[in-house]
């Protein structure tokens, strides 16, 4: 028996619910939908982080681009005055993307982020807000 799943329909609304319909074998729909949210990725950069970041910035950076290509990176840039961390902004539907994204970061393999943490971001106005319900 064949056990492959067809995609038949794929909509995305206000850029942050999206609705896929499948297509069993068997003729029966199965719809699937989440919401879109947005994650938070602090980092506190060491020391070590304005001696040492030349060396991996290049790298740094081709990570942060192929993300933002992908889709699911939104905003990123290092905190001024001083410059001791950095903020990201995601959006996906699991803050696990976000953790992928921070373990294979090479700031953080390098140790020039000396700390990280993820933070669900509840957006209720702007492009892309996260709708409310009630």
């Amino acid at each position: 028996m064949n056990t492959s799943l067809q995609l038949i329909g794929f909509s995305l609304h206000h850029e942050t619910i999206v609705h896929i319909r499948l297509l069993t074998p068997l003729n029966a729909q199965i719809d699937i939908g989440w919401t879109i949210m947005h994650y938070i990725l602090f980092y506190d950069m060491g020391e070590a982080y304005v001696a040492k970041r030349t060396q991996y910035r290049s790298l740094h950076l081709e990570h942060i681009r192929r993300a933002y290509e992908q889709g699911y990176l939104v905003l990123a840039g290092p905190l001024a005055e001083p410059v001791d961390g950095a903020v990201l902004v995601f959006r996906g539907s699991s803050p696990e993307i976000v953790e992928e994204f921070a373990k294979m970061d090479p700031y953080v393999i390098n140790g020039l982020v000396t700390a990280w943490r993820v933070r669900k971001w509840m957006t209720v106005i702007g492009e892309g807000a996260t709708p409310t319900s009630g």
